[in-house]
C-alpha cells in the first residue's frame, strides 16, 4: 500500500496535512486523515526509514515565527501522530529535508537569510540546539532579490556536502557537515548563477554526479557537475523551459528526476505545465522531450511514485491534485482523469 501526504497553505489549527491511500493500479486517492497544524505546512519530507514525517510551518514573526514539526507514522495505516515542534530560526521556512542517515533535519527560511540544522532524537522528535547559518548578498531584481532568500536545502548522497539554493543572491551555497557542527564555518558559494536568475529548487541524478537547478525568475534549468572530492559545482548546460516568446508571467517551481535517471521534470506556474527533458546519462545534458499542461492553476509542487509509474501534481490556485501516468519508454505524461480536491496544495510526499 502507498500513502500520499499532502501539505498545504492553511490557517493555524485547521486541517493542513492530508493523508491519502494511493491506489497503484488506477492512481485514485482515498482519504485517510486530515491533521490540524500550527499553520501553513507548505513543505514535507519523509525520514529514510519511513517512520516519521517532518513539515515546515511557513509563518512570519507576526504569528510567532517559522516552525518545524515532527510526526510519527503509524506503520500499518500511514496515519500521523504529532511529536513536537521547534522554531526554524527565521520567517517563512519553505523547505525541509533530512540527512541521508536520518540524524539531522535541514530547513531553509525564505523570509530570513538563514538555514538551520537540527539533530533528530531516537523517537523521531526534533532535538535541541540548532546550528543556524546566515547568508549575505542580493541580486538585480529589486522586488525579489534585495536580500538572501534560501529556498531549498539538500544533502548530496554519500557525502558531507549540503547545498542551499538562494533565490536572493543567485547562488548555491555549500555547507560541509564534517566541519559545520564543530567550527560553524560560514557556507561557501559553490555556484554563482546568472544575475537575476533566482535559484529555486534542486534535485540530484539518482546515480550520476549531476545536480539540476531550476531558476524561478529566468525559467531555466541548469545542469551542474558535482566534484565529489570537494563539493564544487560546474555548470555544463543551461536550458530554457519555455520558448522565449511565451506569454507570461511564468515562474518555474519544482524539479524532480525520474527514479530510472532517464527523465527530468520541471513544473512552471503561469504556463501551468510540466516540462519534461530526456537526460543523457553520460554527459548529464538535457534535451526537451514534451510539455504537458497540469489541467489546473499554479502547479507549485509534484512528486513521482517510487516505482516510477505515476506523477502526482498539486495545482495550488485551482485547489486540486491530479495524477498522470508516466510512459515507461518515453517518460511522457498522460492524464489519468483522476482529480482530488484539496485546498491550496503545496507539497506531496509518497510513502510506499
Amino acid at each position: 500500500m502507498s500513502t500520499l501526504y499532502v501539505g498545504s497553505y492553511s490557517p493555524p489549527q485547521n486541517d493542513g496535512i492530508h493523508v491519502f491511500h494511493f491506489d497503484g493500479k488506477d492512481a485514485s486517492l482515498h482519504p485517510l486523515q486530515s491533521v490540524s497544524t500550527l499553520g501553513n505546512p507548505s513543505f514535507l519530507c519523509l525520514s529514510p526509514n519511513k517512520k516519521f514525517l517532518y513539515a515546515v510551518n511557513e509563518l512570519s514573526e507576526k504569528t510567532g515565527g517559522g516552525q518545524l514539526s515532527a510526526y510519527a507514522i503509524e506503520e500499518t495505516t500511514g496515519k500521523l501522530r504529532f511529536l513536537n515542534s521547534r522554531p526554524s530560526h527565521g520567517n517563512h521556512p519553505c523547505h525541509v529535508s533530512l540527512s541521508q542517515n536520518g540524524r539531522y533535519l535541514f530547513a531553509a527560511n525564505y523570509g530570513s537569510p538563514t538555514t538551520c540544522i537540527y539533530p533528530i532524537a531516537t523517537d523521531g522528535s526534533i532535538g535541541e540546539n540548532a546550528l543556524v547559518q546566515s547568508y549575505t548578498g542580493s541580486g538585480p531584481n529589486k522586488d525579489r532579490q534585495s536580500s538572501p532568500h534560501p529556498h531549498c536545502i539538500l544533502q548530496y548522497p554519500n557525502s558531507n556536502f549540503v547545498y542551499v539554493s538562494d533565490l536572493g543572491s543567485d547562488s548555491i551555497h555549500r555547507i560541509d557537515l564534517s566541519s559545520a557542527q564543530s567550527t560553524q564555518q560560514p557556507p561557501e558559494i559553490a555556484y554563482q548563477a546568472v544575475p537575476g536568475a533566482g535559484p529555486r529548487h534542486l534535485c540530484f541524478h539518482p546515480t550520476r554526479p549531476f545536480l539540476y537547478l531550476t531558476t524561478e525568475l529566468s525559467n531555466t534549468v541548469c545542469t551542474l557537475k558535482v566534484d565529489q572530492s570537494n563539493g564544487h559545482l560546474r555548470e555544463i548546460a543551461r536550458d530554457h523551459l519555455l520558448p522565449q516568446d511565451t506569454p507570461g508571467p511564468n515562474n518555474s517551481a519544482d524539479i524532480k528526476c525520474h527514479p530510472n535517471g532517464k527523465h527530468l521534470y520541471v513544473s512552471v506556474r503561469g504556463h501551468d505545465s510540466i516540462v519534461q527533458f530526456k537526460i543523457n546519462r553520460s554527459s548529464g545534458r538535457l534535451s526537451h522531450a514534451a510539455t504537458t499542461r497540469t489541467l489546473g492553476r499554479i502547479p507549485r509542487n509534484f512528486t513521482i511514485h517510487p516505482q516510477g509509474k505515476f506523477l502526482v501534481v498539486g495545482n495550488q490556485r485551482s485547489n486540486d491534485i491530479r495524477a498522470f501516468e508516466i510512459d515507461p519508454q518515453t517518460g511522457h505524461l498522460q492524464a489519468t482523469g483522476i482529480s482530488t480536491e484539496v485546498r491550496n496544495p503545496s507539497c506531496h510526499v509518497f510513502r510506499a
